[in-house]
């Protein structure tokens, strides 16, 4: 789906999710994230390092995803085993993945705000709302600093392959949605205290580009 526009396939996988009610499925969910992530392409290199990070959270979903059709199923597995708060359980990577979509949903809510809200000040909001709260002081400073040298508005737009009128349309079905798919997923953990994250050693190599091997460590 890569020769697809980026925001009708994100607002079409999210539809798809939403359609499901409170039962969602781990295939569909695993859809939406492979969508969801593209938008890191578009940002520069300061969130290439997230990009990678929750494409392997999904992955680890994708390989359950026959035995756990449901992402409750993916919850209650984990939470029997007595693993749902370990690293790289399932259960612990489908709390992060829900933070990244989090993170495009506060991302187009506040670039539809209005043509002079910067893609700068919006992926900041959308990284403090989102997923700043599962990263580290360390992580979370170079992340701030990187802001600096994301694309401008005009930039982004065309990079997207779309108009101002083009995406505000397809923005408003991914928002019509999107919330209400957050609040189903999170649902699944209640009564979970989930902990933050720890770092890794190559994590600031990540940020930087620093290659395929760096991880967030969420």
């Amino acid at each position: 789906m890569a020769h697809e526009r980026f925001l009708p396939s994100l607002a079409a996988a999210m539809t798809e999710v939403h359609e499901e009610g409170v039962e969602i499925t781990t295939e569909s969910f695993t859809k939406l994230i492979d969508q969801v992530v593209r938008v890191f392409d578009y940002l520069g290199t300061v969130l290439h390092f997230a990009k990678s990070d929750m494409l392997t959270k999904n992955e680890s979903l994708k390989a359950v995803q026959g035995k756990h059709k449901l992402l409750i199923d993916v919850v209650q597995a984990d939470k029997a085993a007595g693993c749902a708060t370990v690293k790289d359980s399932c259960a612990r990577n489908l709390h992060r993945l829900v933070c990244v979509v989090t993170f495009m949903r506060v991302l187009l809510e506040k670039l539809a705000e209005g043509e002079g809200v910067s893609v700068k000040d919006a992926a900041t909001a959308a990284y403090e709302a989102s997923l700043a709260p599962i990263h580290t002081y360390v992580v979370r400073t170079a992340v701030w600093a990187g802001m600096y040298v994301l694309p401008s508005r005009a930039s982004f737009m065309e990079q997207i392959g779309e108009t101002e009128a083009s995406a505000r349309d397809m923005a408003l079905r991914f928002l019509a949605c999107s919330k209400e798919v957050e609040r189903a997923v999170h649902h699944l953990f209640a009564g979970i205290d989930m902990p933050a994250s720890t770092p890794s050693s190559n994590i600031l190599s990540g940020l930087w580009g620093g290659g395929s091997t760096a991880t967030a460590a969420t």
